[in-house]
């Protein structure tokens, strides 16, 4: 035992080397790369140092994005007044790579928009696809998705103008995988099928793989299991024969989760997931060993390898901890307290869940402050337009103003030249001469006087002007600001939404229809389990866009709440409970803010379901026959009635099907008369379709609704899930 002992320590003190070698390694080599920018700039003639400097930026940027940007811009320092425009159009392309990589997403913008400029100019097709290219990155980076489309179009046609089968063969791959963050996966197949098919003609192994793992994401998309496994299968081959591990990993990775979600085959899940962690491990991708120690954690855990399934959560949170990644250091807590539950230790389980939502809040509560602190300076930065804009009117005032007293001051000296010529004829002519002259030279000097007021005028106008245009980009600049923290906002939204996983494991057959009317939304589904019951809600918070979404999160966490930490268990008393919690949050002031709402607690062994309706009743198709089940007329929030919800009871038959859904589909208006759906129309139209797949019910309702409302605006977020029993 001593023995073995002093080989863990030997082993430990050989990693503490292996660490510190790898450190001074990197060191050496940046100081590596100093000391040949610096040997390069010393080299004369100058055409010779700027094509060393040229191959070095080239070289480097793949290698340290730092010395990438310092080395590229010592380079445009030499080509951007010189003659050779190919070298200025590849510094462009240098320099903004850099930028990108150094995550100065707005600035490589900047330089690759100066890029296509430059090489338009130039006649350089070659560079322009390059530019368009590279912004599609930088925009997909961003999450513009519209925007990337659009770059790797342009960046597709000047592929096409020179005939350049390569770069046509990227532009394609690009506009696949744009394709699949917009949903429009029929469509990414097709661009990535020929892509794939460019890069066979090109022999190019490694590329055909990734255009394979591409198709099978977007046939995931589609729920096209079988499709996805046979590429997944197609780039693992490919990727095994050029021995490339970090793509394999990744591979592996989709593999075993399809292999535990869709074939239940938990043992063969854990074999590939396990060869995809060596293979992380080989290439050093941590984020990669984080989600294979995540999907592992949940393998174990199911198979009752309990020991196992703690040290590789222990693993995750590791990589969680050491990048600051909150979200993921989130999900590795709930997965924690899971695996004690599992076990039966509800102390340590419910300590790591009591983190888990501490941290969820602590996300919250930072980009709640973000988003006002962000409000706030557009608020002030409008009250100084405001102020701008009447400076500006008053300016216009003054200059009309001294226009008016100009005319006034001709009509004078035309009167004083009438009294003169009186007194020429009265006057000597020596005296007229004179008093002539002195007029003249007053004259003169007042109308000097005055052009230079009007200049000073006018310097002061345009002065105002340059500061309006300044502050318009600024307001411009700090909207787009808003609406990317309220997309970020939509993240954090989704991710209190109930899980597909949960859903899944308690819902054999459902679907679920969820379209907000803005980014954000007040309506949301939610669901939990608790004492061996599970609770599924369908709520339609006061509002919708930000106010809805706000409210939205304060009535997860009062359901939440009233569940996991009150233990209510009956769905009537639960709103009751959020009911009062709200009032005392928001209701001291008179306001009516709440949500309409259906809770269920199903109980598969009793084969029940008791539940309780604000506002909201669910629907039951039966024996091919509607059935209105009863609602409490009356809000979770301060209303005219505030008497107790009632709790229902459902006994559930085989093949019943319950809908439940919040006003938004109801009240749209739209079909040929621009009047609203209403829930007659919506219930029929769920019994005309109750007995085909829920999925393609899911794709119906969507087909139907975007049918009624044509070219209309949305009115409202929707919410409609479907269940079959």
């Amino acid at each position: 035992m001593k023995k073995f002992n002093g080989i863990v320590c030997l082993s430990r003190y050989s990693l503490i080397i292996l660490l510190l070698f790898g450190v001074l390694t990197v060191r050496s080599q940046e100081h590596e790369y100093e000391k040949q920018l610096a040997g390069i700039l010393t080299i004369t003639p100058a055409q010779k140092k700027i094509d060393s400097l040229e191959v070095f930026s080239k070289f480097v940027v793949f290698q340290d994005y730092v010395m990438g940007k310092k080395a590229s811009m010592k380079l445009l320092e030499f080509t951007r007044h010189g003659k050779n425009k190919r070298q200025l159009l590849t510094t462009y392309n240098i320099l903004g790579l850099a930028t990108h990589y150094s995550g100065e997403t707005e600035q490589a913008l900047l330089i690759f928009d100066t890029l296509i400029k430059t090489a338009i100019e130039v006649k350089d097709t070659l560079m322009e696809a390059k530019g368009h290219g590279n912004c599609g990155l930088v925009y997909e980076r961003l999450g513009n998705f519209k925007e990337a489309f659009s770059q790797y179009t342009y960046s597709l046609k000047c592929a096409e103008k020179l005939g350049n089968k390569s770069m046509k063969a990227s532009a394609f791959g690009n506009l696949g995988n744009v394709s699949i963050r917009l949903g429009k996966f029929n469509e990414a197949i097709l661009y990535l099928n020929n892509s794939a098919q460019l890069f066979i003609e090109l022999d190019n192994k490694k590329a055909i793989a990734n255009q394979y793992n591409s198709i099978s994401q977007a046939y995931d998309g589609l729920k096209d299991i079988k499709s996805q496994v046979e590429y997944l299968r197609k780039a693992e081959a490919i990727y095994r024969s050029i021995d490339e591990k970090r793509a394999l990993g990744t591979v592996l990775i989709n593999l075993g989760s399809i292999e535990a979600d869709y074939f239940h085959n938990t043992s063969k899940s854990i074999q590939i997931l396990e060869e995809a962690l060596k293979l992380k491990r080989e290439t050093d991708d941590e984020n990669g060993m984080a989600t294979v120690y995540v999907n592992l954690t949940a393998q174990y855990t199911k198979e009752g390898k309990f020991s196992k399934a703690f040290a590789s959560i222990a693993e995750a949170r590791k990589v969680a901890e050491s990048q600051n990644d909150l979200f993921l250091l989130s999900n590795v807590l709930q997965k924690t307290s899971m695996i004690y539950r599992m076990t039966g230790d509800y102390k340590n389980a419910y300590r790591y869940y009591d983190e888990h939502v501490k941290v969820k809040d602590s996300i919250l509560g930072q980009e709640t402050q973000k988003a006002v602190a962000e409000y706030k300076e557009m608020y002030e930065s409008e009250k100084k337009q405001y102020q701008i804009d009447k400076l500006q009117k008053t300016e216009e005032i003054n200059k009309l103003e001294i226009i008016k007293n100009e005319e006034q001051l001709k009509r004078e000296k035309a009167q004083r030249f009438l009294i003169f010529g009186v007194l020429i004829c009265v006057v000597i002519i020596c005296i007229v001469l004179v008093r002539a002259f002195i007029q003249k030279r007053n004259n003169a000097n007042i109308l000097q006087n005055k052009n230079e007021l009007i200049n000073a005028k006018n310097a002061a106008l345009q002065s105002a002007n340059m500061e309006i245009i300044n502050q318009k980009e600024i307001i411009e600049e700090k909207q787009k600001e808003i609406v990317d923290s309220i997309n970020y906002a939509k993240k954090i939204q989704y991710a209190l939404l109930a899980h597909d996983d949960m859903l899944k494991q308690h819902l054999l057959e459902h679907f679920i229809f969820f379209k907000p009317k803005d980014i954000v939304s007040g309506d949301f589904y939610w669901a939990t389990e608790h004492d061996n019951k599970f609770y599924l809600a369908v709520c339609d918070s006061t509002g919708h866009g930000v106010p809805g979404a706000f409210m939205s999160l304060l009535n997860i966490g009062f359901l939440n709440e009233a569940i996991k930490e009150k233990n209510i268990s009956q769905p009537n008393e639960v709103l009751n409970y959020v009911r009062t919690r709200l009032m005392q949050s928001i209701g001291n002031d008179g306001q009516q803010d709440g949500m309409d709402a259906i809770l269920l607690c199903i109980d598969r062994q009793q084969k029940i379901i008791t539940y309780a309706a604000a506002n909201n009743e669910p629907v039951l198709i039966r024996n091919n026959e509607v059935v209105i089940l009863p609602k409490d007329k009356m809000p979770v929030g301060k209303g005219e009635k505030m008497d107790t919800f009632t709790l229902q009871i459902i006994n559930l038959q085989a093949n019943d099907v319950l809908y439940l859904y919040t006003d938004g589909y109801i009240d749209q208006f739209g079909g040929p008369k621009g009047k609203k759906f209403k829930s007659k129309q919506l219930n029929d139209f769920l019994l005309a379709n109750s007995t085909i797949d829920l999925n393609r019910q899911s794709e119906v309702l969507t087909q139907e609704f975007n049918e009624w409302k044509g070219n209309l605006e949305q009115v409202d977020d929707i919410c409609v899930i479907g269940i079959k029993f």
